[in-house]
């Protein structure tokens, strides 16, 4: 897996997992939180990263743009 994005919360960590998850898409969520230091690396570098196989990287980074302009459609229904 490679890093292919870096995530500004915990927020949109949640988002992006849940659309991966529904995809069937492998991944992996690194937080830069380290608690002796007090999310200081957090506040310079960003909440986290996410990193999925290179295969994903193009269609993780079409849903992420998406996911952030309200725009991301999972392709189901809205009842």
């Amino acid at each position: 897996m490679k890093k292919v994005l870096v995530l500004n919360n915990e927020i949109e960590a949640e988002w992006m997992a849940e659309i991966l998850i529904e995809e069937g898409i492998p991944y992996h969520i690194q937080s830069y939180h380290q608690a002796g230091l007090n999310g200081i690396f957090q506040l310079e570098y960003g909440w986290g990263h996410l990193e999925v196989d290179p295969d994903y990287k193009e269609w993780v980074l079409k849903a992420y743009k998406e996911l952030n302009r309200g725009e991301f459609n999972d392709g189901k229904e809205s009842e």
